[in-house]
């Protein structure tokens, strides 16, 4: 059996919180819990980490602030919202692949060529998906990466301190991307990936 929870969450990437040895010239430490109590949502904690991370990208306290909302149960909640399937359209087969395959576990996603009615204007329809969505499903791939318009749909859900999924269609230099979430992988075996997408955000209350 995979243990999914391994390697779901950014989590992995962050080790115990240790005591920092003192250095007049380091920043002080932020009271992680402190800062985020003054927020209600998720959403809005996310922002605010976000802020905080673009001038201390490597503070320990601020990842572990990242690790609790970025929980298997966080990101089962953001789902709960909608799953929104953001791709290139040279990725299109994979994306309209993955949705079926999403909707043969009882997971609805949705997908712009097939759910934007014909008499939708598309511009609107995907507008209101995105700020009705809470988890983002992102397809990768070296096209991706290069596409304005799905990298802008990426940092505008990220900015909203929305949940961003990254799954690996094809094999691709993701470093320069900081969205949280543990990829999960495609490029090698279709129905692992499914399988281990489909345990993460299968919930009874995952619907249409």
């Amino acid at each position: 059996m995979i243990r999914v929870s391994n390697w779901l969450t950014i989590g992995m990437y962050i080790n115990t919180m240790t005591n920092r040895t003192h250095n007049p010239n380091m920043k002080p430490n932020i009271n992680v819990d402190e800062m985020i109590s003054r927020f209600n949502s998720p959403e809005q904690k996310r922002i605010a980490l976000r802020k905080a991370l673009q001038s201390r990208p490597d503070d320990t306290y601020l990842r572990k602030g990242v690790a609790q909302l970025t929980s298997t149960q966080h990101i089962r909640r953001s789902a709960m919202q909608g799953v929104f399937i953001s791709y290139t359209r040279a990725d299109e087969i994979f994306a309209f692949n993955l949705r079926e395959a999403l909707h043969g576990q009882h997971i609805y996603a949705w997908l712009d060529m097939m759910d934007v009615d014909e008499d939708d204007e598309w511009h609107t329809a995907v507008r209101n998906a995105m700020r009705r969505c809470g988890l983002m499903l992102a397809v990768m791939s070296p096209n991706a990466l290069k596409d304005p318009i799905v990298h802008a749909e990426r940092e505008y859900f990220a900015d909203q301190g929305k949940l961003v999924l990254p799954v690996i269609h094809k094999r691709c230099d993701m470093s320069a991307t900081r969205y949280w979430l543990m990829p999960i992988d495609f490029s090698h075996d279709f129905d692992l990936g499914i399988y281990t997408l489909s345990l993460l955000l299968r919930d009874k209350y995952i619907k249409r």
